[in-house]
């Protein structure tokens, strides 16, 4: 019976504990960069953990693909205080998006034009990229995202698919790292 228990305490871990990914150690990378690795996600923080830090997710076009790949979304902390939401893919094109949606666990977010803008937050001039910068809006989709397990990201028009699927384990765990890096640095 007691052996029972534990077998079935351990099999309710081991489900309880499958959509959260383990954090990563912080390394620094040959750019300069802090890192870690959490589950799908990358956290980035530049100057060795002294400048602006972000959460990458890409989805390379091959092996030997190294830098933007196919699609990337990255959660910037702009300021320390809040995120916003940078997506690359391509077959987007950036210039000409019309439509903009984020579907996190089947439940869809309509992304106004307003909140979005062609580019990086700091470049405009940014091949296949937009990024949203309303922060009401892209608080609301970092919560969803840190409790979801799959985004996809639809827009229009597209000179491909007009989709790019990302998956959001470890997303919980990458931001929770990047936001206690700004507090350690802060005190």
């Amino acid at each position: 019976m007691i052996g029972r228990f534990f077998m079935g305490a351990a099999v309710a871990g081991l489900f309880l504990g499958a959509g959260h990914a383990v954090a990563g150690e912080w390394f620094t990378h040959p750019f300069g960069e802090l890192r870690a690795y959490h589950g799908d996600w990358l956290a980035v923080c530049d100057k060795k953990g002294e400048g602006r830090c972000r959460a990458v997710h890409s989805e390379r076009k091959s092996a030997d693909d190294r830098f933007f790949g196919k699609s990337r979304v990255a959660l910037l902390r702009i300021d320390d205080d809040r995120w916003v939401i940078e997506f690359h893919d391509d077959g987007l094109s950036a210039s000409e998006l019309s439509s903009l949606a984020f579907t996190i666990d089947g439940e869809t977010t309509q992304v106004p034009r307003d909140a979005w803008k062609v580019g990086t937050p700091d470049v405009d001039n940014v091949a296949d990229t937009v990024t949203i910068m309303d922060a009401k809006l892209t608080g609301e989709l970092v919560a969803k995202m840190r409790a979801g397990n799959r985004l996809i990201i639809d827009y229009q028009p597209s000179a491909s698919e007009g989709k790019a699927a990302v998956s959001l384990r470890g997303a919980t765990a990458v931001t929770d790292a990047i936001e206690a890096q700004i507090r350690d640095r802060t005190n």
